[in-house]
């Protein structure tokens, strides 16, 4: 293993860590997450494999990047920054209207929180961790 992922392994360990300390009922939360979500039905399965393959925040942060920006991390992906937008757009409608992908969304949302929330509370012990990588 080289040691740019030596770093980023022990990066990940370091925020697991972190975010685990602060709740350490995560493991059951995902799995209780997991079986609500299997009592839901998706009311379009084309946007609901998007909404399961992705962390909702991330995707739509993601399409909303720069052109250059997502050219440059997505070189295989031919889409206008419009066409991007339309579609974060029509995913966000998705979720409004679809019990399973608005369920998805939202615990997704509540992930994205509580690692902002972990993140902010151990900054300047993170900074030191990233010091010694």
């Amino acid at each position: 293993m080289d040691g740019r992922k030596d770093m980023e392994t022990d990066l990940i360990t370091l925020l697991s860590r972190i975010v685990l300390e602060k709740d350490d009922d995560t493991p059951n939360r995902f799995t209780a997450q997991a079986e609500a979500l299997k009592e839901k039905q998706c009311t379009n399965l084309e946007f609901g494999r998007w909404v399961d393959a992705s962390d909702f925040p991330f995707l739509i942060e993601t399409l909303m990047l720069d052109t250059e920006i997502f050219s440059r991390e997505f070189p295989g992906v031919q889409m206008a920054a419009d066409e991007r937008k339309a579609f974060a757009n029509a995913l966000e409608l998705h979720c409004e209207s679809c019990p399973r992908c608005h369920l998805k969304r939202a615990y997704d949302l509540e992930w994205q929180s509580r690692i902002k929330k972990a993140l902010a509370e151990n900054k300047q012990g993170i900074g030191e961790a990233l010091k010694q990588l």
